[in-house]
């Protein structure tokens, strides 16, 4: 062990690790940034409560602008009165958080059986070479589509209403 002489420096001080009797910091750590604010992230080309009530495979049968346009205020009429006239959140047996993840999987599940119908289009309608090439890719969302439905469901559950 070497000795210790007058001309020897002591160690340069490190900050001792916290220990669980330590008292809180007087204020608390940020949290970490939510992914969404990760600059690799895009945000969604549009707010999704800007289209709060009707799906867009089912506005895509009324071809005149309009007629649409019509159709997406009525939706977002109904989506305001929706919020305001009740007075009250709704009254869930399950969380919030838990009803609103469980929404999107029958959303995604929507989603996943319209891509499906389009991919099978391929084998009863006479496809043009990029449309037979969309339906080969509409196929392979629905995979993923599935997928994601899938890992929701085994968080929260089969949407409402779903099938045993």
């Amino acid at each position: 062990m070497p000795e210790l002489v007058p001309e020897s420096t002591a160690a340069p001080a490190l900050p001792l690790p916290p220990s669980l009797f330590v008292a809180p910091p007087s204020e608390p750590p940020e949290p970490p940034a939510p992914f969404f604010s990760d600059p690799r992230v895009q945000p969604p080309a549009y707010d999704w409560e800007d289209h709060p009530a009707f799906r867009f495979t089912f506005l895509m049968h009324f071809t005149k602008n309009a007629d649409r346009l019509a159709l997406e205020h009525i939706g977002a009429m109904l989506y305001d009165l929706a919020l305001e006239a009740s007075g009250e959140w709704p009254t869930w047996r399950e969380s919030t958080t838990r009803a609103e993840l469980r929404a999107v999987a029958a959303d995604i599940r929507h989603a996943e059986a319209f891509l499906l119908a389009v991919a099978k289009e391929r084998e009863t309608v006479s496809l043009g070479v990029e449309d037979e090439r969309l339906s080969f890719q509409a196929a392979h969302y629905a995979e993923r589509c599935s997928s994601i439905a899938f890992g929701l469901e085994s968080m929260v559950g089969p949407p409402w209403g779903a099938r045993p």
